[in-house]
């Protein structure tokens, strides 16, 4: 068991794709929480409505 633990603490690339993990953690609480507090879906359902309805009238036109 010694021996295992001491190979993971000297290898790098664990501990590198765990700060990864954490940060990519991070990132999503923080865009999650933004999300939730912003109506960012019903300005983007606005958005897409509204070029939606452009380009109708475009192509009909």
């Amino acid at each position: 068991m010694v021996t295992f633990l001491r190979k993971i603490r000297s290898n790098e690339q664990g501990i590198s794709a765990l700060e990864y993990a954490l940060l990519a953690g991070m990132i999503l609480v923080v865009v999650g929480g933004v999300l939730t507090t912003q109506d960012v879906s019903g300005s983007l359902s606005t958005i897409f409505t509204s070029v939606s309805t452009d380009l109708s009238t475009a192509a009909s036109n």
